[in-house]
């Protein structure tokens, strides 16, 4: 028998620190939000319209990556062929991008163009790679004699596909969809940097009325508005998730290979990876290197300096290490606090599934918390008193680290989960301790797991931006809030670095992405 629970020391620190930095934050938000000035600041005509904005927008941009995502599905997940992996790390870059870079990106491609179309356009391209996966993924797993049989009997490809494979994998298409919409009601970079005066978003109002109008008592309210609409959403999701996940599982198919009734298909998603894809990041990188002197680097030389002006108070370059440096104390504290969350719920011994159901909650709940709430709770938690955590630059590593541990446990937990017990019996039997049992026996078994966890961990620290902008200034700015200066502000010089900077991360993410489909597939 594998000894069960664990060192009750473990589980205080883990939920001393859930509850010092998240719930602690989360809760003062809360306490402000509710007071007599939430009927007022919220059911006026100006909030209510910026609410229907950020609701309309995101269910448009929902649908259109669905749209575009199911014939995608298709090409990329059920047929087989040459370099299939390389053009799914190409379309799953934009995911795994920052907001910042996306915008960034569309600007450069749509220059003078601000707005609701151009707004549901990056939304989309940064989402159609998620849609994609998730869609694909359900279709591949899905027996293929029914649609064989169908297309026996004269049905075409389409038919096939809208009578009897749609149908079968409609619930994770909804859930996929609620997904992206959650995604698209949060994306605070990309509205800052394409938005308009009529334009703004919960979380971009949030941002500007705490810190251009002081007004915390609106910003309050406003985030216990769009935490009812990410929990309603995620309960939405959570249901049809569980549904979607009932029934007969089957392992993937083999994909075929492409003959001439897939050519309309083949077309369609070609012009769509080059368009919505390819051509903004294209964009970019030739922009990178055009400046008011010609073609050359000049602006990845720039990268060096202050900016036009001195605008900036630290260079890109100096930004770039204060990211690097921000990833590895998140990557640190999120591995570490993730692995033994995880470690704790796997062994935790608890003889009630209600209670295992809400620690679980407990220690994901980040995951519903968008990184601008997050950022405003720290800034109004911790500015003075006890922690006067607001003047120190690790406040944003802390805070990124919330937003990436309910990634890690995503990632170990079911791995640790799924581990045989009888290895761990074995170990106990010939005396290895607890400590000795997770470095010769759980680890290795694990260890794709927290690589993976931890690659992805680092591409969320370095493109985060909504906590970093309320709490990374001066010499602590990160390459995000950076990014943001310089394209906010007019010059050429900016605007080159500006192109040059996110080029580069660009690149660095489609190289993790390409890691990442390897390791995965790898590990599959």
């Amino acid at each position: 028998m594998v000894r069960s629970g664990s060192p009750k020391y473990l589980w205080g620190l883990a939920l001393l620190f859930f509850g010092l930095f998240f719930y602690l934050p989360l809760g003062k938000l809360l306490a402000t939000g509710v007071s007599s000035h939430f009927w007022s600041e919220v059911f006026n005509g100006r909030t209510l319209n910026i609410i229907w904005f950020t609701v309309w927008q995101a269910g448009v941009s929902a649908l259109l990556s669905l749209f575009l995502g199911i014939p995608s599905a298709y090409v990329f997940y059920v047929k087989r062929y040459r370099f299939q992996r390389v053009f799914r790390a190409l379309v799953s870059i934009p995911f795994m991008l920052p907001s910042i870079v996306v915008a960034i990106a569309f600007r450069s491609l749509l220059s003078g163009v601000n707005g609701t179309p151009i707004i549901i356009l990056a939304n989309t391209f940064m989402n159609y790679s998620i849609a994609v996966r998730v869609i694909g993924s359900a279709w591949s797993h899905l027996d293929p004699l029914t649609s064989d049989a169908s297309e026996l009997d004269g049905a075409g490809r389409i038919r096939t596909a809208v009578q009897i494979v749609l149908p079968q994998i409609k619930e994770s298409i909804a859930s996929v969809g609620v997904l992206i919409f959650l995604y698209c009601s949060a994306n605070f970079g990309i509205v800052m940097v394409l938005g308009n005066v009529g334009t703004k978003t919960i979380e971009t109002e949030i941002y500007t009325s705490a810190t251009s109008f002081l007004n915390l008592h609106r910003s309050a309210s406003l985030v216990l508005v769009q935490l009812a609409i990410t929990f309603l959403t995620l309960f939405i999701s959570g249901r049809l998730v569980s549904r979607s996940l009932t029934g007969n599982q089957r392992e993937k198919q083999l994909g075929k290979n492409f003959d001439g009734r897939d050519v309309p298909a083949l077309f369609l998603v070609i012009l769509i990876v080059l368009i919505l894809i390819i051509t903004p990041m294209f964009s970019l990188l030739i922009r990178a290197f055009q400046s008011h002197g010609g073609w050359g680097i000049a602006n990845f030389h720039n990268l060096a300096t202050h900016g036009a002006r001195d605008l900036l108070s630290i260079s890109v370059g100096t930004a770039e290490l204060n990211s690097l440096r921000n990833a590895l104390v998140t990557l640190i504290i999120s591995l570490l606090t993730g692995v033994l969350v995880s470690y704790l719920l796997a062994y935790a011994g608890l003889r009630r599934k209600m209670m295992r159901n809400l620690l679980d909650a407990f220690f994901l709940a980040p995951i519903g918390i968008s990184s601008v709430i997050l950022g405003f709770g720290f800034l109004v938690t911790f500015g003075d008193g006890a922690f006067p955590l607001r003047s120190s630059w690790l406040v944003t590593p802390i805070a990124q680290s919330l937003l990436a541990i309910p990634l890690v446990v995503r990632f170990v937990y079911p791995t640790i989960q799924a581990i045989p017990r009888n290895f761990l019996e074995m170990a106990e039997i010939d005396g290895a301790d607890r400590l000795s049992s997770w470095r010769r026996v759980q680890f290795p078994l694990v260890r794709e797991s927290i690589y993976l966890a931890a690659g992805y961990t680092v591409v969320l620290s370095i493109g985060e931006f909504g906590a970093a902008n309320f709490l990374a200034y001066g010499d602590q700015a990160t390459l995000p809030t950076v990014l943001f200066q310089l394209i906010s502000r007019p010059g050429a010089q900016n605007y080159g670095m500006a192109m040059a900077a996110s080029s580069l991360l660009t690149l660095v993410s489609g190289f993790a992405i390409y890691s990442f489909e390897y390791l995965s597939e790898v590990k599959g």
